[in-house]
């Protein structure tokens, strides 16, 4: 058996990003109470069928390097309150495996529609296992050996199964993630805004990035480092800092962002480096961060698209105000 034992990825907090005329960062508690785990459904048998009408769900990628985490999003016009839910996965022609996953680990969001319906969404991150064969826990990547992988979700009646490739990395990749290990490695997910960096991630990061630079890990390394650096300078100067303390961790944002931005992380991502920018007062930047972003899959999304809508919002054309300019709501 398989068990994710990761950190909810940002299921213990949800945020909002308001008021950005005046850039002030709220982080708004939706927090959800813990439950116990969801049912664990049983799939249909093995050369079954899927069964899919309401359910639909996605990857963030079909294809990774090994180690890399993946985002399972699942999107239906309803959720049941309580959840008859079931994920396995296997790999090649190896056996199906049952992948226990805490109820805690699926932040639901809300989604409005054009046609002024609401689409429920969850989903979770899948990064480490507990597999009893695994000797070395804190290495228990779930994708660390190549191959072709099948996730199968049922929620409900429905039922899907995904693809993913996982392809090897580059020469040292898997030196470089097992300097960090699974359960380090899943807190560069598990930070809020106002969290302090965790020193043991960051000493694991200043070790792969100086001996295993250009390693997949090494770019996860590096966004953390950003992250984490904007958070720090974010704590000290709070809106007041200007280009003077910002250009530099946009700058350092915009880099770590590039190569991760096909990814799930891209999204948080591309808050941090929307907000920085904002920061600056580069609202065309903002907006153009925000277009940018490639994948809508996790919680971070919708913040994204709604720090995009508050910008427009307050810097269109209004009687008395030239155009560019905030004004006020």
């Amino acid at each position: 058996m398989y068990t994710n034992r990761i950190r909810p990825y940002r299921s213990g907090r949800a945020a909002r990003f308001a008021n950005v005329v005046l850039l002030m960062l709220v982080l708004a508690s939706t927090a959800s109470t813990a439950r116990a785990d969801p049912p664990q459904s049983q799939l249909p048998p093995v050369g079954e069928p899927d069964r899919n009408i309401r359910l639909r769900a996605q990857l963030d990628r079909t294809t990774v390097k090994a180690y890399e985490p993946v985002y399972i999003g699942l999107s239906a016009e309803q959720f049941a309150q309580t959840l008859d839910l079931g994920v396995q996965i296997k790999r090649d022609e190896g056996p199906w495996q049952p992948l226990t996953i805490p109820a805690a680990a699926w932040p639901k969001s809300q989604v409005p529609t054009a046609t002024g319906t609401i689409i429920f969404k969850m989903g979770t991150m899948l990064l480490s296992s507990a597999d009893a064969a695994t000797a070395d826990k804190a290495n228990a990547y779930l994708f660390a050996t190549p191959g072709d992988y099948k996730i199968r979700v049922k929620v409900g009646p429905d039922s899907t199964t995904l693809s993913l490739k996982v392809v090897p990395g580059e020469p040292n990749n898997d030196k470089a993630f097992q300097v960090i290990g699974a359960d380090l490695f899943g807190q560069v997910f598990a930070e809020e805004m106002d969290s302090d960096p965790a020193p043991k991630l960051l000493a694991a990061c200043a070790v792969v990035l100086k001996d295993y630079p250009g390693t997949t890990a090494a770019k996860y390394c590096k966004a953390y480092v950003a992250t984490a650096n904007f958070r720090a300078a974010f704590k000290k100067h709070k809106r007041s800092g200007g280009k003077e303390v910002y250009t530099t961790l946009v700058n350092d944002l915009s880099e770590a962002w590039a190569p991760l931005a096909d990814s799930f992380y891209g999204e948080e991502l591309s808050l941090y480096l929307a907000y920085a920018k904002g920061l600056c007062k580069d609202f065309v930047g903002v907006i153009k961060t925000c277009d940018d972003m490639r994948t809508r899959v996790t919680p971070w999304s919708g913040l994204v698209d709604a720090m995009k809508g508050e910008v427009i919002r307050h810097t269109q054309p209004v009687p008395g105000v030239s155009s560019g300019r905030p004004h006020a709501p």
